[in-house]
């Protein structure tokens, strides 16, 4: 038997909602510095190779106006809220056409964009029907629990009736 009660109970007690909360606010994006540099230093106007990747990186993020309220920037990683992969992607995929015929833009020809780009949205949807079945699993688990809670508490109750009844056949 499925008790929404007792499930938003121990879904508060557990703190899902607080965790939940927390990464819809938080910077579920995370990318070191040499990775992001690698990936999106390209799309900088003025590149300057003897920089560092922290330097790059804030680069980028300048050069795109991204609000500072959408990252944050560490010693060695960079955390981006939702979204702005996105937007990155956006602008590299305008980018890399303009590139001249088989030109190397960065380390990616048009090509290895394309199936990287590719390669990411399949990612995505495999991480999706992941997330989508560990879903189901989990609430089927939670289901049988709160089937099994509910038996032994009838249980019990049966146990503690007929304890009552037991004692008052004797004492009476």
């Amino acid at each position: 038997m499925y008790d929404e009660d007792h499930v938003l109970q121990q879904l508060r007690c557990c703190g899902v909602f607080e965790v939940f909360r927390i990464s819809r606010f938080g910077y579920p994006a995370r990318m070191t510095h040499q990775k992001f540099t690698e990936r999106y230093g390209s799309l900088l106007l003025e590149t300057n190779e003897s920089q560092d990747p922290l330097s790059i990186s804030f680069a980028v993020l300048k050069q795109f106006n991204v609000l500072p309220e959408m990252y944050q920037i560490g010693y060695t990683k960079l955390y981006l809220r939702i979204g702005q992969i996105g937007a990155f992607e956006d602008r590299r995929k305008q980018v890399l056409p303009v590139v001249a015929d088989g030109e190397i833009q960065g380390k990616y020809t048009n090509e290895e964009a394309s199936s990287y780009s590719e390669s990411g949205s399949q990612l995505l949807e495999q991480l999706t029907a992941i997330i989508d079945l560990q879903s189901v699993i989990r609430g089927c688990l939670v289901r049988k629990h709160l089937s099994n809670l509910h038996a032994l508490r009838l249980l019990r109750s049966r146990l503690a009736v007929s304890r009552q009844k037991s004692e008052g056949i004797f004492f009476s």
